[in-house]
């Protein structure tokens, strides 16, 4: 699926394989530099992965890789860039 989001000058669009396999990729557009946090939770709220990539003018493209390790099931991935926050549920 795809997903995308505006606000105050950050547009995030992620595309999530679904099935996920081995790595997750998330484009995110920022109209300035901006730190973000990144964070993928199992079903029940336990962290799994986190990142914290600072994202530059313009477009990102942010990839999360090493995940053929997590067992299969359900993820919610939470992306935060300025005041924006976006939380997808992902298949493994």
């Amino acid at each position: 699926g795809t997903i995308k989001v505006k606000d105050k000058g950050n547009e995030m669009e992620g595309i999530y394989p679904g099935p996920l396999k081995e790595r997750v990729k998330i484009t995110v557009w920022s109209e300035e530099i901006n730190p973000a946090f990144i964070s993928i939770n199992d079903n029940t709220g336990k962290q799994v992965i986190s990142r914290q990539p600072v994202l530059n003018s313009g477009l990102n493209n942010l990839v999360i890789e090493n995940l053929s390790n997590l067992p299969k099931g359900f993820y919610f991935i939470k992306i935060k860039a300025g005041e924006m926050t976006v939380t997808k549920k992902i298949i493994k």
